[in-house]
């Protein structure tokens, strides 16, 4: 999918209005939007019409849409939610609308603002609404265009939060999807098809989320099924890819990890220290590898599984733990048989960092795939 330039927002600035479904709406894009409008005229106006005007115009009713996001505000992986501005274009064929243009003396219909949320209790609407969006969604642009034809563009600049299941089993390596879903609260599939736009699908390209770039886009729609009606729904579902930034976690986490382990083997060389001198270096990695789970936890949510993270900790601090018991077999041997304690020594220093190395790519190179 192409990213995309913004297209052009209204330039009247309009208030602020909280909304629970996706009530959006612009004023026509430019010429070229009339011009793609002109040339449904004809599907337009062979469409079957109903005779209630609050009742979709055919069955079903193909409703056009695309999406576009201008800007990540946040993404939360603790609480599992996503805060995005986005811009939203839908359009639809009701004959019952359609005008004599030169008798109205204009081109196209055009309602702005709260006068879209007065001529939506008159007409039908596809009435979108965010799916996956957690609380309400915050519409601070909005307008609605209608040719001649009776063809109804509908556009509008939008905020919202939307609930993402992350999967961090690849943290801090990890690739996530968030998924933008818009459907209709009221009619379903047999009433109203959602059609996608996907040359008109995309994201800023300058749009900067801390800790994570955008690496794609794409979208499709399906029909689904809802827990309030056994009667299945047309779905627009918009994928936009991320991968996490992983530099912090390398420089500030995994090599000060990598140093600690490492550090934790001078025991090796300390061949005339007592038991407790060479213990007090071991038990300080333990402890510190300790209060890095705990840095860590703070900032995930809790998982029932290892990520990868997890699994560089837990080798790091088995293999600290491990160095506690040569340091035992080394006191023992000491007082028995100090040339064995000095070729366990001998051994650990080339053993451990062998040993080491092989788990940390044995446990990377799985998720790196």
């Amino acid at each position: 999918m192409l990213k995309l330039a913004l297209p052009r927002l209204l330039l009247d600035a309009l208030p602020s209005r909280v909304c629970g479904p996706l009530l959006l709406g612009t004023a026509l894009l430019a010429a070229g939007a009339a011009g793609a409008e002109s040339g449904r005229t004809g599907a337009c106006a062979a469409a079957a019409v109903s005779a209630d005007p609050l009742a979709p115009p055919a069955s079903p009713t193909p409703v056009e849409i695309s999406l576009f996001v201008q800007e990540i505000e946040n993404i939360d992986v603790r609480l599992g939610r996503v805060s995005f501005v986005g811009y939203a274009e839908f359009s639809w064929c009701d004959p019952r609308l359609a005008f004599d243009a030169d008798a109205a003396g204009v081109t196209h219909k055009r309602l702005f603002g709260d006068a879209v949320l007065a001529q939506g209790g008159h007409t039908w609407s596809p009435d979108l609404t965010l799916a996956n969006s957690v609380g309400a969604v915050r519409v601070s642009k909005r307008a609605v265009s209608i040719a001649p034809d009776g063809t109804v563009t509908v556009e509008g600049l939008f905020d919202a939060n939307i609930a993402v299941s992350y999967d961090l089993r690849r943290f801090p390596l990890d690739r996530q999807v968030i998924p933008i879903q818009v459907e209709s609260f009221t009619w379903n599939a047999d009433q109203m098809a959602l059609h996608a736009r996907e040359e008109r699908v995309g994201f800023r390209e300058t749009i900067a989320i801390p800790e994570w770039r955008i690496t794609g886009i794409d979208s499709h729609v399906a029909t689904v099924t809802q827990a309030r009606t056994e009667r299945p729904f047309s779905r627009f579902s918009v994928h936009l890819q991320i991968a996490r930034e992983s530099g912090f976690y390398v420089y500030k986490v995994a090599l000060p990890l990598a140093l600690i382990v490492v550090l934790s083997w001078a025991v090796f060389w300390m061949k005339d220290e007592p038991f407790a001198g060479r213990t007090r270096v071991s038990l300080t990695g333990v402890l510190t590898i300790v209060a890095y789970q705990f840095a860590i936890g703070n900032t995930l949510p809790r998982v029932p599984y290892l990520t990868l993270m997890d699994e560089l900790m837990i080798a790091s601090f088995l293999l600290i733990a491990i160095t506690v018991l040569e340091n035992l077999l080394v006191a023992h041997y000491q007082e028995t048989n100090p040339a064995r304690a000095l070729r366990v020594d001998r051994t650990a220093r080339w053993l451990f960092p062998a040993l080491y190395a092989a788990v940390v790519v044995l446990v990377v190179l799985p998720f790196r795939s």
